[in-house]
C-alpha cells in the first residue's frame, strides 16, 4: 500500500510541474493531535510527508478549542488578536467590533477573503462536517459551501474538485474529534477514526487522479488541537502540538519544517504562495523554509 501511494505522489509532482496556476486542497482534521500519529497507521499522510514538507509540533493557540484555532488557521493571528475565544462565538458577537481598519462588524480578514480579493472570479469552496464552521468566514466570499457528515462529504468534494477545479477547497473532517470526545484519546476508537480520516484523504487523491484534476495542486493536512482524555482546552503539549503537512507543486520534498511554528503562520504562507496581498494586521510569518530552495529543486512560482 505504501508503494502505491508513493508512486501516486511522484505522479502528482511530475504532472503538476508543468502548470503555473497553483490550486489548494486544504484538509482540516478536527482533533488530530500529533502524538496519535506515532500509533496510528496513516499511509496516505505518511506519503504526503515523504513527498512534501512537514512538522509534527506546530503550536496551536490557547485555548485549545476549535473556534479559536480554526480562526487562527484562517486569519493569520493569535487569539489575542482575533478575540474568538470559545466555540459559542458567532458573527453576531462582533457586530460592534472593529478589526484591521475595516467597517464595524467584520472579523480579522480570513485567507478566503484575501484570496477572493486577489482572484475575484475563481472558485473558493468549503465542505464541512462541523455545521458552524462557516461562521468564521466572511459573507459573500465563498463560491460554494456544503455541509454533510460522513463519507458522502468526501465524494461530493471530490466530484466538485474534478468538475470545477476551484482555487481553494477547504474540507473539514470531524470524525476524529467526535471519537476523542466519546471514547477518549487512548481508545481504539480514536485511533480507528484517525486511520479512517487518512483513508478518506486517499479517496480524494485517487478520485482527483482518475479525473485528471491534480494539475498544480498543493495538498495541506493540519488540525486545530489534540486531546487529553476525552477533552481539550488546556495548555499541555499533547493538546497544543498538531501536524502540518504540505505536498504538491513547488513544495520541497522531504523537508522537515522548523520547530516552533505557529498555526497562524499557515495563512500568511498560503497568501504568499498565491501572490495575494497579506493584510497588515496579520501577525503570522511566512514559512521561509518553503520558499528558500536550492536551484535544483522545484521552486514556488
Amino acid at each position: 500500500m505504501r508503494k502505491i501511494y508513493t508512486v501516486l505522489f511522484f505522479y502528482i509532482l511530475f504532472i503538476s510541474s508543468v502548470f503555473s496556476q497553483k490550486r489548494i486542497v486544504f484538509i482540516g482534521v478536527d482533533g488530530l493531535g500529533s502524538r496519535i500519529l506515532k500509533k496510528a497507521n496513516t499511509p496516505v499522510w505518511d506519503s504526503l510527508a515523504t513527498m512534501g514538507s512537514y512538522s509534527y509540533n506546530v503550536n496551536a493557540v490557547l485555548p485549545t478549542l476549535s473556534n479559536p484555532n480554526w480562526a487562527s488557521l484562517l486569519m493569520g493571528v493569535s487569539t489575542k488578536d482575533h478575540q474568538i475565544k470559545d466555540n459559542k462565538w458567532r458573527k453576531s458577537d462582533f457586530k460592534d467590533h472593529f478589526f484591521c481598519n475595516q467597517e464595524k462588524g467584520n472579523t480579522v480578514p480570513t485567507i478566503f477573503k484575501v484570496m477572493r480579493d486577489r482572484y475575484p472570479d475563481e472558485n473558493i469552496v468549503v465542505f464541512h462536517e462541523w455545521k458552524e464552521f462557516t461562521e468564521l468566514i466572511e459573507f459573500n466570499t465563498l463560491t460554494y459551501s456544503y455541509h454533510e457528515k460522513g463519507s458522502g462529504l468526501i465524494l461530493k468534494a471530490s466530484d466538485y474538485i474534478i468538475k470545477e477545479k476551484p482555487l481553494l477547497t477547504f474540507i473539514h473532517l470531524d470524525l476524529v474529534d467526535k471519537a476523542g470526545h466519546t471514547y477518549g484519546y487512548r481508545s481504539n476508537q480514536y485511533k480507528t477514526a484517525v486511520e479512517r480520516a487518512d483513508s478518506l484523504t486517499g479517496v480524494i487523491l485517487e478520485k482527483m487522479r482518475e479525473g485528471n484534476a491534480l494539475d498544480s495542486t498543493i495538498f495541506i493536512i493540519t488540525s486545530d488541537h489534540g486531546f487529553n482524555g476525552k477533552g481539550h482546552g488546556g495548555r499541555s503539549k499533547k493538546l497544543r502540538e498538531v501536524p502540518l503537512i504540505l505536498a504538491g507543486v513547488g513544495i520541497p520534498v522531504g523537508l522537515r519544517l522548523p520547530d516552533r511554528l505557529h498555526n497562524y503562520d499557515l495563512p500568511v504562507t498560503l497568501a504568499s504562495i498565491l501572490n495575494c496581498t497579506i493584510p497588515g494586521c496579520w501577525k503570522g510569518e511566512v514559512i521561509k523554509a518553503l520558499m528558500e530552495l536550492p536551484d535544483n529543486k522545484n521552486k514556488l512560482q
